[in-house]
């Protein structure tokens, strides 16, 4: 796979942060993969390149459900809120722990979100959703 790939990782969960990068190293080095532990700071970041009208917003986003300060809920209804796909349709992935069916059910309310995924990821899945 050597497609260039802009990847926004968005958790607090260090361990998993250090292994997906390391995961997405072995699928190919040309992904550009931007790490944010929380919310807020990758919804700030993703305002700022909408507004700077930025070439470089994110081709999909890995989000977290539970998380400090802006939670992947309330990252998913801020991301509604300024329009991003009126830029680019960026498909988002849920990347979580949590099994609880009222989660996924919940998450089935997005459209922007393409899958729910249940750590621990392995290669294989996230080479599926990478996928072009």
């Amino acid at each position: 796979m050597n497609q260039e790939l802009n990847v926004f990782v968005i958790d607090n969960d260090q361990i998993y942060l250090t292994i997906t990068q390391k995961l997405l190293s072995k699928i190919s080095d040309t992904f550009t993969v931007s790490i944010f532990y929380d919310g807020i700071e990758a919804f700030s970041a993703l305002k700022t390149l909408i507004d700077v009208k930025s070439n470089h917003l994110p081709d999909i986003i890995l989000l977290d459900l539970d998380m400090p300060i802006m939670d992947g809920w309330d990252f998913l209804e801020n991301y509604r809120k300024i329009g991003v796909n009126n830029h680019k349709n960026i498909p988002i992935y849920i990347v979580t722990s949590s099994i609880a069916l009222g989660d996924v059910t919940k998450s089935e309310n997005y459209p922007e979100v393409q899958g729910y995924l249940v750590k621990p990821l392995n290669i294989e899945i996230l080479k599926s959703v990478l996928k072009p």
